[in-house]
């Protein structure tokens, strides 16, 4: 394989993958390092106004003391400052939310694992007990509109960055 050499590329792209990397503001230099001159990286992550619900049903599940069990995420503002510190010339960050309806906890927490947004953690937490599990399903259940369903929330980020 070759290396990345600086200013190789033409189009960089990332879909999903930046915002599971530790060091965002590295991976992001490197990315506009590899860029040509007005060379464009269009990358796409979920941003900090996704999943709510399921973020709220968790702290619900062991308020007295709350296990990190979910990734950080950047918000829309971070992540335009990180394009820029990093050197972008021009940049945008865009948000979109999406909305999906769920009738459990349980199938949420499948449709993650399903798409691979599960065990992102350097090191995991110890799973929920059955009774922290049922206090969490219970929570997020509570979210409940008069169907049944809970909407929750991803929010898809997408930067683009001039080199």
């Amino acid at each position: 394989e070759e290396a990345v050499l600086p200013g190789r590329y033409d189009l960089l792209v990332s879909l999903g993958l930046l915002d599971t990397v530790n060091d965002v503001p590295g991976a992001l230099l490197h990315i506009r390092h590899a860029l040509e001159r007005d060379g464009l990286a269009i990358l796409g992550q979920l941003g900090a106004g996704s999943l709510p619900a399921l973020r709220e049903a968790l702290y619900q599940a062991e308020p007295d003391r709350p296990a990190a069990r979910m990734h950080p995420m950047i918000d829309i503002r971070a992540a335009a400052a990180l394009m820029q510190r990093a050197g972008f010339r021009r940049q945008v960050a865009d948000h979109f939310p999406l909305k999906v309806r769920y009738g459990s906890l349980d199938r949420l927490v499948a449709d993650l694992r399903d798409q691979g947004l599960t065990g992102a953690l350097a090191s995991s937490p110890p799973p929920l007990g059955k009774a922290a599990l049922d206090r969490a399903r219970a929570a997020f259940l509570a979210r409940a509109d008069a169907d049944g369903k809970v909407t929750e929330t991803f929010e898809l980020i997408v930067l683009t960055g001039w080199g």
